[in-house]
C-alpha cells in the first residue's frame, strides 16, 4: 500500500537524519574536584548518606559570567570562576579553576 511505504520512508529518514547528526560534536574540556578519602567512614569511597550534591552553575553575582558552586565533603561550599583560568603548566586538555571565595557550613555558634 502507498500509505505503508510513506510511514516507512519517513521513518527510515528520521533514523538516518538522527544518526547522522550524532558526531558533531565532541566534549573536549574536563573539571575535577580532588576529593579526600580519609573523610570518608571507611577511608577509600563514599557510603550512602555521604554523597555530596551535583555542581551547580550559575551566575551568581550578576555579572552575566556563571560561577562554579561546589559543595564539598568538609563541609564546605567552594566557588570557582571559569572565566579566569588559573595559568601554569597543566596537563593537555586541563583547566584549573581559580577559587573565587570558600566558606564553612559549620556553625560558629557553641553549644554548652
Amino acid at each position: 500500500r502507498f500509505r505503508d511505504v510513506g510511514v516507512i520512508f519517513i521513518s527510515a529518514l528520521a533514523m538516518y537524519l538522527a544518526l547522522e547528526g550524532g558526531s558533531d560534536y565532541e566534549v573536549q574540556q574536563r573539571w575535577e574536584v580532588e576529593l579526600k578519602p580519609t573523610l570518608y567512614a571507611n577511608g577509600r569511597y563514599p557510603q550512602e548518606g555521604e554523597h555530596v550534591p551535583k555542581p551547580i552553575i550559575d551566575d551568581l553575582d550578576g555579572d552575566g559570567v556563571n560561577e562554579l558552586l561546589v559543595a564539598t565533603r568538609d563541609p564546605k561550599l567552594k566557588i570557582y570562576d571559569p572565566s579566569h583560568p588559573v595559568p601554569g603548566h597543566h596537563e593537555p586538555g586541563e583547566v584549573v579553576l581559580l577559587m573565587k571565595s570558600e566558606t564553612t557550613l559549620l556553625s560558629k555558634a557553641r553549644v554548652r
